[in-house]
């Protein structure tokens, strides 16, 4: 079943992917590991913290908006 932890993860997956950098450099500009990053990219990482999510978000050069979004910016579901 989908939730809300799948949809931010795929989408921060979508962007880091588009930003071309891997979960470990994501990781180590967040102050995390490469292993949490991994499992919040599956949608199994629920020790998430709003901050944390603004600093993804600050990485990726997106909005915390598009990183917590069920839709894309053509306003298709995710």
């Amino acid at each position: 079943m989908r939730n809300d932890l799948t949809t931010i993860g795929e989408n921060i997956k979508r962007h880091r992917l588009i930003a071309n950098i891997t979960q470990k450099q994501l990781a180590d500009k967040i102050g995390v590991t490469h292993f949490w990053v991994c499992k919040l990219e599956n949608g199994k990482q629920n020790n998430t913290t709003i901050n944390l999510l603004i600093a993804i978000s600050n990485e990726l050069k997106v909005s915390l908006v598009d990183l917590m979004s069920k839709y894309n910016h053509y306003g298709n579901s995710i």
